[in-house]
């Protein structure tokens, strides 16, 4: 089997869950109460980046531990992990389960990054740069975050 195969596959089971849906919609309702805050408030906006960034990072560990649960859980509600243990080879069943992650994660990060940087662009007319600080602020906080993904589902 392909490691192809196998990406499609996971991609395939985990549209069955709320996978894909929470990597979508978490990081859009967290932008949206940000710039409500954002428009009510009277902090600048550089203290209201650093702010929400702060906030993403505490809580972009605590979603990447809960998302690699149920990645892993999915494989052991489907069969006591049988497929994992009994797969030719290991190690291309969990690396396809762990890109998925990966990239969702980045999905969500920069998604998370564009929205907020669109709005204070929209609301409180910053500059381009901002929006690009926020998108490297937004890879950088996903990156961090690449072994905590590893460490849980190896664990």
């Amino acid at each position: 089997m392909t490691f192809a195969h196998i990406l499609s596959a996971d991609i395939k089971k985990l549209s069955k869950t709320s996978f894909f849906l929470i990597h979508l919609l978490v990081p859009i309702a967290v932008a949206v109460v940000f710039t409500i805050y954002t428009a009510i408030t009277l902090y600048k906006t550089q203290a209201l980046v650093i702010a929400y960034f702060q906030v993403i990072a505490i809580a972009f560990p605590v979603i990447a531990a809960i998302i690699s649960s149920l990645v892993i859980d999915q494989e052991m509600d489907a069969g006591d992990g049988y497929y994992i243990l009994s797969a030719p080879s290991r190690i291309k069943v969990l690396s396809s389960k762990l890109l998925i992650m990966i990239c969702a994660g980045l999905f969500s990060s920069l998604l998370t990054g564009i929205c907020f940087g669109t709005s204070l662009m929209v609301i409180r007319g910053a500059s381009i740069v901002l929006l690009s600080q926020c998108m490297i602020s937004s890879i950088i906080i996903w990156a961090c975050t690449i072994f905590l993904y590893i460490f849980q589902t190896l664990l």
